[in-house]
């Protein structure tokens, strides 16, 4: 879709990249990370404060998102799988495109 991407492997590199001085556009936050780390809606909380204005698209493939989202100020919920041209419309849907 022609936009850079950067991937946190972790919540920690996540922070690290919010708080950088590169412009971010959008967030994707899958909401179970792994075991003993903040969820994706803490991440995606911390990031809009710290970026206001931010759009965030929250994932899940285990959690019901209509509950879990509400958490947090998505932009959109995806659940888990979704394809390239799914996403691709919620990017489009949100005024990123």
């Amino acid at each position: 879709m022609g936009f850079d991407v950067t991937a946190a492997e972790d919540f920690e590199s996540a922070i690290k990249i919010i708080e950088g001085p590169a412009p971010i556009d959008l967030l994707i936050a899958d909401i179970g990370l792994r075991p003993g780390t903040p969820h994706g809606i803490a991440i995606g909380n911390m990031a809009q404060s710290k970026r206001i204005g931010l759009k965030v698209i929250y994932m899940s493939g285990a959690y019901d998102l209509t509950l879990t989202a509400s958490y947090g100020d998505a932009s959109a919920v995806l659940q888990k799988p979704f394809t390239a041209e799914e996403l691709a419309d919620v990017v489009t849907a949100i005024g990123l495109i």
